[in-house]
């Protein structure tokens, strides 16, 4: 049964991709992505050089790269419920887990924010992993999103670092750096589309869960019976 299930992992991931984008060349692939984070690193350049930036407008910045900010905290739990392809009660409870997690965090913020946080929120969450999202179900979806993920963190690590935003993120809405922090931070994600980072990130992290995988599957315990209690 072992080496059933074993070859049908094995040829699952060898199948090839499929999706809306998956048999476009590289360059629309990344230039779909990089589209509109392209347009938003160019809204936040316009009002980094305005002369005159009025508070309503800061505020919408800033309220934007919050919303980012909760997009890749709460993107955690996504990543379980996408990541873990496991049939057994453990693997279920694990993607209830996640689900319910991330069901709660966007309930609270709603009721905290109101309906145009929850818009908002929706669509950069599908900005933000447009391009996996067009995969769903291929075997490079979840190591894609684990690579994005790190990256989407680190990045907007850097970018309100450099800019010298303060730490806390509620003073976003207020600092007149924002508009450089969403520059910095939106147009480094458009550029690394056009890098090898994430197919590589992606080969990575893919053969890291096959090794994974190999290694559930050979746990001594597992073979020759029932398991101990």
């Amino acid at each position: 049964m072992d080496r059933e299930q074993g070859s049908v992992r094995g040829n699952d991931c060898d199948r090839p991709e499929t999706g809306l984008l998956a048999h476009a060349p590289a360059w629309v692939r990344a230039g779909a992505t990089a589209l509109p984070l392209i347009a938003l690193a160019l809204t936040f350049a316009f009002y980094a050089v305005h002369p005159r930036l009025s508070a309503e407008r800061l505020s919408f910045l800033g309220s934007i790269l919050q919303t980012q900010f909760l997009v890749i905290h709460s993107s955690a739990f996504l990543l379980l419920l996408l990541t873990i392809r496991s049939r057994t009660w453990k693997g279920m409870t694990l993607r209830v887990a996640g689900l319910a997690f991330f069901g709660a965090f966007y309930v609270y913020f709603l009721l905290q924010y109101g309906t145009w946080w929850a818009v908002e929120f929706a669509v950069l969450t599908v900005m933000t992993w447009f391009g996996p999202l067009t995969r769903l179900g291929n075997p490079n979806t979840a190591p894609e999103l684990l690579v994005r993920w790190i990256v989407n963190f680190v990045v907007l690590l850097v970018a309100t670092g450099v800019s010298g935003m303060p730490s806390g993120v509620d003073e976003w809405t207020t600092c007149g750096r924002t508009p450089w922090a969403g520059l910095l931070y939106y147009g480094a994600l458009a550029g690394v589309e056009f890098t090898p980072v994430y197919p590589v990130g992606t080969r990575v992290f893919r053969a890291i869960f096959s090794l994974l995988g190999e290694f559930m599957r050979h746990e001594p315990g597992r073979h020759g019976g029932r398991p101990s209690n």
